[in-house]
């Protein structure tokens, strides 16, 4: 057990609650974020005759909200720090 607290300690081990935890909330995350996008661009797009502009439009919507689960490591990694004892 004091080698396993150690290796926690040193970052080796991760706590399997944290990571469930920490990757439920990217998941909502994201999942909010995609939901919400017909919503936020709907009135927006449907203004727009440009088809090159509705893409764009949605093209950096929908990186963003993906830019945003690229960036889920590092929310594990700050979750787990946060729940070390």
């Amino acid at each position: 057990m004091a080698e396993l607290r150690e290796a926690e300690m040193r970052g080796e081990l991760i706590r399997v609650d944290a990571v469930r935890s920490a990757l439920a909330g990217v998941i909502v995350s994201t999942r909010e974020s995609l939901l919400q996008l017909p919503s936020r661009l709907s009135v927006t797009l449907a203004a727009e005759t440009d088809t090159a502009v509705v893409y764009a439009t949605l093209e950096k919507e929908i990186h963003q909200a993906l830019a945003q689960l690229a960036a889920s490591p590092a929310r594990l990694g700050k979750a787990d720090q946060e729940a070390a004892p």
